[in-house]
């Protein structure tokens, strides 16, 4: 088989150089189109602007000619000329004209029109207002200032003028004649008109309102009509716009405008090609650039097509060098047959080795015969079926079973090309063993069906299993709704309990009840997570280690806890192991006995009391036996001191006679004349010290007396605490030299017990003396009775140590005292506090350490009757 190369192709690059020719070619005419409307769009600004300003010239130039008109016709000089047909009006006019060249003449008229004065120095008259449209003008504006826009050409030169008149008027209003003048307009066009330059082409004209050139580089053209003309028609009838029209040949532009003086039409014209001409110039060159780039392309085109199809003709070679390779020495049977044209198979025109030994023929039998005499399947008809599908699709590829010639079967895989040249149609087929591969998935087959029937087995076996799992499970849920019921319950138990527990792990608090929330004033939230030994005092923390460690549950342990408010709490706490969560952990209970240790130290007071009480029965026996014992001599001192007084006054007169009579002689180891003045004073203590021994002993009756609680009493507070002064005088004496007493005027009495607020009263003035530091401190004693309180005020106060602040808070509990080394109970001013609340009183203590304490006490009234002091 020759293989042949394929004809190369440069139809794509032909046509993408067209496309790229045409792009270039539209881009420069849309670039000139572009160039044209901005050419023409800067023609229309430049030319607007050159109507303007020549317009804007025109008509100042015509208004000031106007106004000098008006001026001169209102001028003394030709109203006198008027009026008395004489004056200086030549010399007048002569001067106008010389400052002013634009006047041809200056003329004028009488009420008829008829030239009576000009300033023209032939006598010709220059103009005929009669004959023409000027003087027809004047008459319809009332002789106002008028202009006459129709030019004309001057009688004398010949030359287009101007004619503006005016009418003249005195004092009153009364029309006195006519002044008027001939511009040249000639002589404007040459210095305002015809200098403009308008480009290299252009030009400026104006046009009157009769479609005549006032105004043209050509003067030739002026005053002659040309509404032949379309676009001097259309200039005149629109007054403003702009325009491009045709004029011999040549294409212009003109931009055009009205003068507002006159109404006449100022244009500017300017050729097209002038404004045109570097766009064009610039479109040929790109086309012309375009059309050599063209041509450049299709040389590169050619050159190249020459270059490739060189290339092509080497791959070409190489190519089929290989395929000489794969079609002699590859492992597929390769064969190339022809198709006839109905669509069947033809001749076998070419095959390799492989093919031959898979259809059991030699090469040169099967060469030139048809095709399916060599290739023989179970259906005859199936080759042609996929001749003909590869024919449509041109390509089939499908698994056949076929029949050598030598005998037995094959399973080959068939794959069909379609081959198309310019010589016909034709097929190349690929034939591929497959038999070793066909048993190989038959086998994979049995064996896949074997695992899916092992599959089945263990899956059914898989599914009786998962049953009695499932059952299991369902088992264990019903368990674990049972334990968690139970846990429940337990947890409610716990957390209804009496006494406070908690469970500890690794020395953390992982759970509380709500017993030791409330015995640690927190939440659970806030004591779970605390260190156990945070919440136990330091002094009981030891204690704490040894009760985990013995984790003996029924043995409980005193310990002060602190609550989260850092306060104490006594407590009692034992420990045992547990299993918390699965962890190992401590289970602690927890028994608040706040209550109870302050029950069994108030049974301890009340007992103390108790052994107090007997001791003052005791005592007020005793006290009882002392005072009779003592009575019985202090009354016979009492009853025998007086007797001894009137004595030594019968012996004093017979003592001074012996004194006088054997001098100086001695008594008691005294001399009489001294002490002669102390006898009668030691007869006078003696009396009040037997009195004062009565006394005392009498108050320590009373106080040691037991009495009934009755608060029934009229209590003189001032009688009080002098009589508890007296029981205390001795203390007094020795604990300080600075004893004050102020008694209050015509106190109120209260209702009350004395002995018991004496009692009270014995007790501060006592503790007051033991709290000084030497006998320069003093102690003052003060009553009083405050309306306010409408209650009687006792204030003792001391200059003592004071009490510390930590201290004066405790000082009423009972058997709290500063003094237990020298006999102190602590019952004194627990016992006081709750005497002064009997009598519906107050007790205030105030003090400072190192300055004193003050004790107010405050007792309400009940009568109106006062004592004296």
């Amino acid at each position: 088989m020759r293989w042949k190369p394929p004809r190369f192709e440069i139809r794509y690059l032909i046509m993408g150089t067209l496309a790229g020719f045409f792009f270039v070619l539209c881009f420069a005419l849309l670039h000139s189109t572009l160039n044209m409307r901005s050419a023409r769009k800067m023609a229309q600004i430049y030319l607007t602007a050159i109507t303007n300003g020549v317009t804007e010239t025109t008509d100042c130039w015509i208004r000031e000619k106007k106004k000098q008109i008006g001026f001169l016709a209102e001028s003394d000089v030709v109203v006198k000329y008027f009026q008395e047909k004489k004056g200086r009006v030549r010399e007048y006019f002569s001067r106008v004209l010389q400052a002013n060249l634009e006047y041809e003449v200056l003329f004028l008229t009488d009420l008829e029109g008829r030239v009576i004065f000009d300033s023209w120095p032939t006598g010709y008259v220059p103009v005929d207002l009669q004959k023409g449209s000027a003087w027809k003008a004047l008459v319809k504006n009332k002789f106002n200032l008028t202009l006459d826009t129709n030019i004309q050409k001057s009688p004398a030169t010949g030359k287009p003028i101007l004619v503006i008149t005016s009418g003249v008027f005195d004092g009153k209003g009364k029309l006195l004649g006519v002044i008027g003048c001939a511009l040249d307009w000639d002589l404007f066009n040459d210095t305002f008109i015809l200098p403009i330059k308008v480009g290299q082409t252009g030009y400026v004209g104006i046009t009157d309102e009769q479609y005549r050139n006032i105004s043209h580089p050509d003067k030739n053209l002026n005053l002659k009509n040309l509404s032949f003309h379309p676009f001097i028609r259309r200039l005149v009838d629109r007054k403003n716009g702009f325009q491009r029209y045709p004029f011999t040949g040549v294409i212009k532009y003109m931009s055009y405008r009205q003068l507002k003086e006159t109404g006449w039409v100022v244009s500017a014209h300017v050729n097209e090609s002038e404004l045109l001409g570097p766009s064009i110039k610039a479109r040929n060159i790109i086309l012309l650039m375009s059309v050599l780039s063209f041509l450049l392309v299709l040389f590169v085109v050619g050159y190249i097509d020459i270059f490739r199809l060189e290339q092509a003709e080497r791959e070409a070679k190489a190519s089929e060098w290989k395929f000489k390779i794969l079609f002699h020495r590859g492992n597929d049977g390769i064969f190339v047959h022809a198709v006839e044209m109905d669509g069947t198979p033809g001749a076998l025109s070419e095959a390799n080795e492989v093919f031959c030994r898979l259809i059991g023929m030699e090469k040169e039998e099967i060469l030139n015969r048809l095709v399916e005499e060599g290739l023989r399947f179970q259906d005859p008809s199936v080759y042609r079926a996929l001749v003909q599908e590869t024919l449509v699709r041109k390509y089939k590829m499908t698994v056949l079973k076929l029949l050598p010639v030598s005998g037995g079967e094959l399973f080959v895989e068939v794959r069909l090309f379609l081959l198309e040249n310019r010589e016909g149609v034709s097929i190349l087929g690929f034939l591929r063993d497959i038999t070793e591969r066909i048993e190989f998935e038959e086998q994979l087959k049995e064996n896949r069906d074997d695992l899916d029937r092992m599959v089945k087995e263990r899956t059914r076996e898989l599914t009786d299993t998962n049953l009695k799992l499932e059952d299991k499970i369902r088992e264990r849920l019903e368990m674990e709704e049972a334990l968690r019921e139970s846990e429940e319950k337990y947890r409610n138990i716990v957390e209804m309990a009496n006494d406070g527990i908690l469970v500890v792990q690794s020395g953390i608090v992982v759970f509380a009840n709500r017993k030791i929330c409330e015995i640690l004033k927190g939440s659970e939230e806030t004591i779970r997570g605390v260190r156990l030994l945070s919440i136990v005092s330091a002094d009981d923390r030891l204690k704490v280690l040894k009760c985990l460690r013995a984790r003996n549950l029924t043995q409980m342990t005193e310990v002060q806890l602190v609550t989260l408010d850092q306060q104490t709490m006594d407590t009692e706490l034992s420990a045992g192991p547990i299993t918390y969560e699965g962890n190992p952990a401590d289970f602690l209970f927890v028994r608040d006995v706040t209550e109870k240790k302050r029950a069994e130290e108030e049974k301890k007071r009340q007992r103390e009391q108790l052994v107090q009480a007997d001791k003052m029965v005791a005592l007020g026996t005793l006290v009882s036996g002392v005072a009779h014992e003592i009575n019985n001599p202090n009354n016979s001192i009492m009853l025998n001191a007086p007797i001894l007084a009137e004595m030594w006054k019968d012996v004093l007169p017979i003592l001074e006679e012996y004194c006088e009579e054997n001098g100086e002689f001695m008594m008691a180891g005294i001399p009489y004349r001294e002490a002669k003045g102390y006898i009668e004073d030691l007869m006078l203590g003696l009396r009040d010290s037997s009195r004062r021994i009565k006394s005392i002993v009498e108050d320590l009756k009373n106080f040691a007396r037991p009495s009934r609680v009755e608060l029934t009493q009229d209590v003189d507070i001032n009688e009080m605490i002098a009589s508890s002064i007296n029981l205390v005088s001795n203390l007094v004496k020795k604990s300080t030299e600075k004893f004050m007493v102020e008694f209050g005027y015509n106190l109120p009495p209260v209702r009350g017990n004395f002995q018991r607020l004496e009692q009270v009263m014995v007790n501060l003035i006592q503790n007051s003396c033991e709290a000084l530091e030497d006998r320069k401190k003093g102690v003052r004693i003060a009553t009083g009775f405050s309306k306010k309180e409408n209650a009687v005020e006792i204030r003792v106060s001391d200059d003592g140590a004071g009490i510390s602040p930590d201290h004066i808070t405790q000082i009423m509990d009972p058997f709290f005292t500063t003094k237990r080394e020298r006999g102190g109970t602590g019952l004194g001013l627990s016992v006081s506090s709750s005497i002064i609340k009997e009598h519906k009183g107050t007790m205030v203590f105030e003090s400072q350490p190192g300055i004193g304490t003050t004790v107010t006490i405050r007792i309400p009234v009940r009568f109106a009757r006062r004592s004296r002091k």
